[in-house]
């Protein structure tokens, strides 16, 4: 993804932005369906709590990987220029959210067991 915004910081919001539409377009589509299906082999039905686990975890990691360190980079990245270009890597924002995906929905799941071991 390459930026180019207008005023101060105005690529990297733009950056940010079409990393959200292109993860939140394809990406989220293609983990859901992946944890549905992996559920329900185990003979685990979807609920609504497993969805609010699901979209908490992802949206935390869409979060986490866009404001981890080096993730976008270019001068408009940094904020000192106002004609600054952003680029985000996406291979490597891809990775960095899946990564952070998958330990978010380990935490929700274990939270959710604790509660129904008490």
């Amino acid at each position: 993804i390459y930026e180019r915004g207008k005023g101060w910081s105005g690529s990297k919001e733009k950056a940010y932005e079409k990393a959200c539409q292109l993860l939140n377009g394809s990406l989220k589509p293609q983990l859901n369906k992946i944890v549905e299906s992996q559920l329900k082999s185990q003979g685990i039905i979807y609920t609504d709590e497993f969805s609010d686990i699901f979209n908490s975890a992802y949206s935390d990691a869409v979060t986490q990987a866009l404001n981890s360190d080096g993730m976008i980079t270019g001068r408009g990245a940094r904020g000192l220029s106002s004609k600054g270009k952003a680029r985000i890597d996406v291979k490597k924002l891809v990775d960095t959210t899946l990564k952070n995906f998958n330990k978010n929905m380990a935490n929700g799941i274990e939270k959710v067991n604790e509660r129904l071991r008490q």
